[in-house]
């Protein structure tokens, strides 16, 4: 991992995921959300790959963690982190990450915004009967910065899910790039209200066009 922990804005983390709902039955609040949700971020930025890196990164730097977090208890086990991110509600998190990611990255007049779907490989489960999980995800070409991510509903497609990330994002003065496949009049429409630029890959599926 990398010692960049002087480099995160914690103060902006705190702010943007503050609102987060805690999902913890009360008895079992020991830490505060904020304050393992924060640690596991920044564990994750400085280039830590999992629950027992939030742990070894947390007690690390608890020393100047402790000037801006409360850990009254000290910094949470690997167990905790786990078990907290699992509960978290995922559509409510990546509101907050996207706030978050809003604040921080700021698209200069231009840039190139990719949306694209993606299959996330082995996550097809037969026997459990769990589908391969697509999830829709919007890119600064420039900075190259994943700006949003979305996991397409199981009974929908990538065309219900690009409206959703679209709505998260600011991409005013911006160009939306898209495949054929979500080269639909809705789509456009709403980056047009969004005040961005769009270019649309055109294949068979509007063979009257």
């Amino acid at each position: 991992m990398h010692d960049t922990l002087e480099e995160i804005d914690i103060a902006t983390l705190l702010d943007c995921f503050q609102p987060l709902t805690d999902p913890r039955l009360e008895r079992c609040k020991l830490h505060k959300l904020v304050d393992i949700i924060v640690i596991g971020l920044c564990t994750i930025i400085s280039g830590g790959q999992g629950f027992t890196d939030m742990e070894t990164f947390g007690k690390a730097k608890f020393d100047k963690l402790k000037k801006l977090l409360e850990l009254k208890h000290g910094i949470p086990t690997h167990d905790t982190f786990g078990r907290v991110f699992a509960l978290l509600a995922p559509a409510e998190f990546e509101q907050c990450l996207a706030r978050w990611v809003k604040q921080k990255i700021q698209l200069a007049p231009g840039e190139v915004v990719p949306l694209d779907g993606k299959t996330l490989r082995g996550s097809h489960d037969r026997s459990r009967a769990q589908a391969q999980i697509e999830s829709v995800g919007a890119w600064a070409h420039q900075q190259g910065v994943l700006l949003a991510q979305l996991k397409v509903a199981d009974d929908s497609n990538e065309i219900s899910a690009v409206p959703q990330v679209l709505q998260l994002l600011n991409v005013a003065g911006c160009t939306v790039t898209l495949d054929a496949l979500n080269c639909q009049k809705t789509i456009v429409a709403q980056i047009r209200e969004q005040q961005a630029d769009y270019v649309c890959a055109l294949k068979g599926n509007h063979p009257t066009l």
